[in-house]
């Protein structure tokens, strides 16, 4: 038994209070601690600041106990988060800037320590999402992307053009770090159709680019892109039924996959609902 969330809190005013086993989500991942925060709310303005007690990713347990049996050079020592935050928004328009420091708690090595700022635009034609974070530690830019998504003026359509670039990201107090894993770029264009709400589908297509992975090959050289695409339908039959379905085809670096799935819904009523799924690749 262990306990994912469990805090308590306090909201006088502008000013929330918070104690306990918390996790922040933001364009950092998903950081999960046990410690304090606290926000500030001014209008189109808030302030956060937080810090305890980490707790190892995807687990809720302290990170070096948590992974004791798996990495025995882990120091001896807990880990202490401490991090902050500042969100504005001029008209359709928010920003978020993020810090986040991990540090031994002996003060002895650093874990982590990186930047995040997170952006959403919105007018009558278009809406931009974007982000971008920077890991101090390895001196380097991490993971982004920028998303704009449009609807065609007079038609059910609505166009969305996406580019990313991820790096992996790894945690100073590990080894896998130090292995330097391949990063990417990607595009991807995505359509989607609508008739009111009871029918809808989508259509997309994508490109990724690995770096170059400096590896020594014989027989043939390895292929550094892959492509993808997927297409699906949603049908809300009548009031109790919702029929949807996907299929899905990707072929790149190492290998080649196509894959559907169908599933139906049935939901006459607030207590009885029951759900049909099936998957072929």
């Amino acid at each position: 038994f262990d306990a994912i969330l469990g805090y308590a809190q306090l909201v006088r005013g502008p000013w929330r209070l918070r104690a306990g086993r918390q996790e922040i989500r933001s364009g950092l991942g998903f950081s999960a601690f046990d410690g304090g925060n606290v926000t500030l709310t001014h209008g189109d303005w808030r302030l956060e600041g937080y810090g305890g007690r980490s707790l190892a990713r995807g687990l809720r347990e302290p990170a070096n106990e948590a992974l004791r049996g798996l990495e025995d050079f882990l120091p001896d020592a807990s880990v202490r988060l401490v991090g902050g935050s500042a969100r504005a928004r001029f008209n359709e328009t928010i920003l978020t800037a993020r810090y986040q420091r991990e540090i031994l708690a002996d003060r002895s090595g650093l874990v982590s320590e990186r930047a995040s700022v997170d952006f959403s635009s919105a007018t009558r034609r278009a809406r931009v999402t974007g982000s971008l974070d920077y890991d101090f530690a390895f001196d380097h830019v991490g993971k982004g992307h920028l998303t704009v998504s449009m609807p065609l003026a007079g038609t059910p359509w609505i166009l969305e053009a996406s580019g990313r670039r991820y790096v992996p990201y790894f945690e100073m107090s590990t080894i896998w770090g130090f292995f330097q894993p391949v990063s990417y770029s990607e595009a991807e264009v995505r359509s989607t159709w609508s008739h009111g709400s009871a029918l809808a589908a989508w259509f997309s297509g994508g490109w990724r680019h690995y770096q170059d992975t400096e590896t020594s090959v014989i027989l043939q050289p390895l292929t550094d892109d892959g492509w993808r695409a997927n297409a699906g339908l949603r049908w809300q039959a009548r009031d109790a039924w919702l029929l949807q379905g996907s299929y899905r085809l990707e072929w790149g670096p190492g290998g080649f996959l196509n894959s559907a799935d169908v599933s139906a819904r049935y939901h006459p009523s607030d207590r009885r609902s029951g759900t049909a799924s099936g998957t072929t690749f």
